[in-house]
């Protein structure tokens, strides 16, 4: 099994506002994810409990 990582709300809606503020096109998915930090990890990159 795999778990994702996912950014908190306040870094969700911070980036939300700097991409608000520019005037550019939006950046693919996978590059979205990148500046996030939303990420797929492996099943034995996790320490278990």
């Amino acid at each position: 099994m795999t778990h994702t990582t996912h950014p908190s709300k306040q870094q969700t809606r911070l980036w939300l506002q700097q991409r608000t503020l520019s005037r550019l096109p939006p950046p693919e998915l996978a590059e979205i994810r990148s500046q996030l930090g939303w990420k797929l990890l492996p099943n034995n990159a996790v320490s278990k409990l």
